[in-house]
């Protein structure tokens, strides 16, 4: 299961990218949506290939924990989670303020996450038969 979660950590800006275009290209149509969904998703068109490349480095506590074999992986999980929420709704900030809020908060807990995946305990190996 953990990989699985580190390879949609990894995808996930492309994700994004790939939803928002799928909305701007639906929405449109009728203009339905709200206007902060709407938002998001022309935001995650535009970035294309950076928003790539964001949710990539924001995996990278993901994948060091993953690695390392931490024994806190769920907990750095919801923080991801946080981050990567954190990061949809700078997308639909309609204010340069919440947008740069809501990306100091992704920062932060992208961050604060990294700095867990680094400083966590492995699990000892006490005997031969764990090898």
């Amino acid at each position: 299961m953990k990989p699985i979660v580190v390879i949609i950590a990894v995808v996930c800006g492309a994700l994004l990218n790939g939803g928002g275009s799928w909305i701007v290209h639906r929405d449109r149509i009728n203009y339905s949506l709200p206007v902060v969904v709407s938002t998001a998703a022309e935001t995650a068109f535009a970035l294309g290939l950076v928003l790539w490349g964001v949710g990539v480095i924001l995996a990278v506590p993901l994948a060091l924990a993953y690695v390392r074999h931490v024994r806190s992986f769920w907990k750095l999980v919801s923080i991801e989670v946080i981050a990567y929420l954190a990061l949809v709704c700078g997308l639909g900030s309609v204010s340069a303020l919440g947008l740069s809020a809501f990306l100091g908060a992704t920062l932060f807990l992208w961050a604060m996450a990294l700095i867990v995946a680094v400083a966590s305990p492995i699990p000892q190996i006490t005997d031969a038969k764990d090898i």
